[in-house]
Order: C-alpha cells, then sequence, then structure tokens
C-alpha cells in the first residue's frame, strides 16, 4: 500500500511492507536505499531517505553486527591479559583463548546446522557469546588452579594434571549439570529465538564440561609439560612419573610373602647367629630358618 503526501516543498510516501522484519524485506530496503545514495548523488538537491520500523530494526541489527567482532577481539584480549596477570604464563592465557573459540564455533556450528531451513535468530549469537565465555572461563579457571596448586606442592606436570582433575572435575560437573537444567526451560518456548539461546547454552554447557575441560585441555597441558607455565619456572618436581604418586603402600602381607628387604637383613643375620648358635645345642637349624623367614 502506497500514499502520497504532497505539500509545496515535499513530498512524503509511505510504503506499508507485509513483513516489515524478514529477510526479503531486509534485502529490499538495502537495495532501495542504494538506490536512493545514487538518486541523491545525481540530484544534490533532493534529499530522500527511508524510514519506519523496519528501517530502524534493520539499522540496529547492521550496526550491532558490524560492531560485533570488535567486542570478541577486546573481550578475547582482556580475558587473557587477566589469565596473564592471574597465573603468570603466557601458554595458559593463549592455550585458554584458543580452546574457548573452538568450543563457541562447535557450539555455533552445531545450531546453525539444526535450524539450518528457518536460520539462527541474530539475536541469538550477542547474547550467548558473553554467557558462553563467561561460563568456560570458569570452569577452566577451576581446571588449571587445581592442576597449578599440585603443581606448586611438588608434583610433576602429568600428576599435577591427574590430580587437579580429580579434585575439581566433580565440581565442574556439578556446576555444568547446573547451567544445563536452569537453561533448558528455554527450549519449551513457542518462540524460535527463545529456543535457539536455550539450545546455544546448553550444547555449550555440555560439550565444555564432557569434552573440553576433560578431554582436551589435560591431554594439551600433558603435551606442553612445562611450556604450561612460560615464562615461569618451578623447580624440579619431587614425583617424576605417574606411578610414582599414585603407587600404594605395601602392606605387612606382601612384605612377609616378598621377603626380607635390605633394613630386615641386618635383624636377620643377627638373629641367624642366635639360631646358629642354637643349632649347636641341638635345635634343627632348618626350622629356625623357615621362622626367621615368616
Amino acid at each position: 500500500m502506497i500514499n502520497h503526501f504532497a505539500r509545496n516543498e515535499s513530498t512524503m510516501v509511505q510504503v506499508s511492507l507485509f513483513r516489515p522484519y524478514g529477510e526479503e524485506t531486509a534485502r529490499w530496503l538495502v537495495d532501495f536505499n542504494n538506490e536512493l545514495d545514487e538518486l541523491a548523488s545525481r540530484h544534490p538537491l533532493i534529499n530522500a531517505s527511508i524510514t519506519g520500523f523496519g528501517v530502524n530494526y534493520l539499522s540496529l541489527q547492521m550496526y550491532t553486527l558490524s560492531h560485533f567482532p570488535y567486542v570478541v577481539a577486546f573481550t578475547g584480549l582482556i580475558i587473557s591479559l587477566i589469565l596473564f596477570i592471574s597465573y603468570r604464563s603466557l601458554v595458559v592465557a593463549l592455550r585458554s583463548a584458543i580452546t574457548n573459540l573452538f568450543c563457541i564455533t562447535i557450539v555455533y556450528g552445531t545450531v546453525t546446522l539444526i535450524y539450518s531451513e528457518v536460520g539462527v535468530a541474530w539475536m541469538v549469537p550477542i547474547i550467548t557469546f558473553s554467557i558462553l565465555i563467561g561460563l568456560n572461563m570458569d570452569y577452566d579457571v577451576f581446571l588449571v588452579t587445581g592442576i597449578l596448586s599440585a603443581r606448586s606442592s611438588g608434583l610433576s606436570n602429568r600428576a599435577a594434571i591427574v590430580a587437579g582433575l580429580e579434585n575439581n572435575g566433580t565440581v565442574i560437573g556439578v556446576a555444568g549439570l547446573i547451567m544445563a537444567a536452569a537453561f533448558s526451560g528455554l527450549l519449551f518456548s513457542h518462540t524460535v529465538a527463545n529456543q535457539q539461546l536455550g539450545l546455544v547454552i546448553l550444547i555449550g554447557i555440555t560439550f565444555d564440561t564432557v569434552f573440553l575441560q576433560t578431554m582436551l585441555v589435560p591431554s594439551l597441558m600433558a603435551q606442553l609439560g612445562e611450556l604450561n607455565w612460560w615464562p615461569s619456572r618451578f623447580p624440579d618436581a619431587g614425583v617424576d612419573s605417574l606411578d610414582d604418586a599414585g603407587a600404594p603402600e605395601e602392606s605387612d602381607s606382601a612384605r612377609m610373602f616378598a621377603g626380607p628387604r635390605s633394613d630386615d637383613a641386618e635383624a636377620g643375620g643377627a638373629v641367624g647367629g642366635g639360631v646358629e648358635g642354637g643349632s649347636r645345642r641341638g635345635t634343627p637349624p632348618q626350622r629356625d630358618a623357615l621362622a626367621v623367614t615368616l
């Protein structure tokens, strides 16, 4: 529907579109705006513009999406700086940024594949990006803090990773389960955008707690070794291997069947001397030797 309003100095044309927020309308508005720019360049005395809710909504969308990469870069830079100051390790900061970017890429790619027919609402990445970054960094800090504490206590790098994952793995899992349950209600919404928002957070938390923090991050830290804490340095580890860290204490029965240890040999020799003396007095030496061994 087109209405004309003419006066002496200006003319306003009102165009009512059926779907002012649809994708087809957005393309039309962009093309028509380009046509108006060309018209203004050819006729400088003509000042033509587009207005309405659809135009304002499209302008907000284009402005927000055009500045979103700056938000991503600034957030990554600030988080990496905070991690570097906290752990005094450049490798921890860079590794955390890379693994979090990998997690977010997997999440958005999965949601885009699921909603390939209808498309993902443009507000979903804007809203969920900060939420995913915050949750991923919380779980990463829990894990790295536990590993750093174990490494500072004298364990080797691999033993510290096992200890940190053992001590904080339950906390990470329970925290992720609570957050997933809190946002899962959005999946039952009648609005597609709300469903997508809940699905993004649910997939992100599940991927982070099940795979990223329990498998990928410990594996990368195990491969990096002492390079994890560069440029910081730790003294030589008191425990060099997982076998030494996890070897159980020898029980009394194991020592009995394994035979006497080196420190028991001297005592056995002393007792053996007494036994030898007893054998001269008629005591059977074999029976006494068996008694000493047991």
